[in-house]
């Protein structure tokens, strides 16, 4: 009889702690801490592996720590001018969880878009150029932004003008592109 009340109590407490250890997750993944959620949840998975709830839990932590992950790696991208990798990785979290971190996925893209837009404008990659800038502008208005952009495309157009054959076209449009920014080295061409 003692062996099975010690079996009876030993029941009691493991489905007592595996609902502490449950409800310790789904606190931790509310709060918007991953890993711990990762740590409590997988801790009842492993000693509950028909918990359903305990499964759904865990996959939605780790999904919540993939997309983190995913966020700080774009943020550390961002930070080292990595922007096409930051672009990338943002883009691919904002479709995949739009309501994740939304106002600084906004942030991190405007910063990735608008330097990555900068970064080719120097190269001389001026429609390229405007086509991340004017990502960057959708996200944010931002005036300065705006006249980059608008120097890319005068000067692209100058230069596609000079192309084409057509000086006074490549005058116009180079002469405009000096009158918003004397000091813009692409508008010298």
């Amino acid at each position: 009889m003692a062996v099975v009340a010690g079996m009876g109590y030993q029941v009691w407490r493991d489905g007592r702690e595996l609902r502490a250890h449950y409800r310790a997750g789904l606190d931790a993944l509310e709060a918007g801490d991953a890993e711990q959620a990762v740590a409590e949840l997988g801790w009842v998975v492993a000693r509950s592996p028909e918990d359903e709830d305990a499964r759904a839990g865990l996959e939605a932590a780790r999904e919540a720590a993939n997309m983190a992950a995913q966020y700080e790696g774009a943020a550390a991208a961002c930070d080292e001018g990595r922007w096409q990798q930051a672009i990338e990785a943002l883009e691919d979290l904002r479709a995949r969880a739009p309501a994740y971190e939304a106002t600084g996925v906004d942030d991190l893209l405007f910063t990735a878009y608008s330097g990555a837009g900068q970064a080719l404008a120097a190269e001389g990659r001026l429609d390229e150029a405007a086509d991340h800038l004017d990502h960057a502008l959708a996200l944010r208005p931002d005036a300065a932004l705006e006249a980059q952009k608008r120097l890319a495309e005068l000067t692209g157009e100058g230069l596609a003008c000079l192309a084409g054959s057509d000086p006074f076209g490549a005058r116009d449009a180079l002469q405009a592109a000096v009158a918003l920014d004397p000091a813009y080295p692409g508008a010298a061409a």
